[in-house]
């Protein structure tokens, strides 16, 4: 909710805003509205899908080994 306020605060902004200064402002924006997209459960459900579709599919092949990493004391 406080980013849409927000948003229409940048918005009215731009209106009152002169000409030299509107395409900062929409950049200002989009990059607000990214922020916000990217930081929602729908945006972070799709970042973590297309992570996923870039792993290799496994083959069914036993382990020889496990490795675990860490570091010591």
């Amino acid at each position: 909710m406080e980013t849409l306020i927000v948003l229409a605060l940048i918005g009215s902004i731009w209106l009152i805003a002169p000409r030299r200064w509107r395409r900062f402002i929409s950049l200002v924006e989009i990059v607000l509205l990214l922020c916000v997209l990217v930081g929602s459960p729908i945006g972070l459900e799709l970042i973590f899908k297309a992570m996923v579709m870039s792993l290799p599919k496994d083959q069914g092949d036993p382990a020889a080994a496990i490795v675990v990493l860490g570091r010591g004391p």
